[in-house]
């Protein structure tokens, strides 16, 4: 299972941490779309 944090705040980090990256590699502008499903 992933942990996400409340109101999505690790999520919003690794998508940031993740879009630095990205964009230092390219250097372009990265613009990432995440979703995430959940199984109840």
């Amino acid at each position: 299972k992933m942990i996400i944090g409340a109101g999505g705040k690790r999520i919003k980090i690794i998508g940031s941490m993740a879009r630095r990256e990205l964009e230092l590699a390219t250097s372009q502008k990265i613009f990432l779309d995440l979703t995430v499903e959940v199984e109840e």
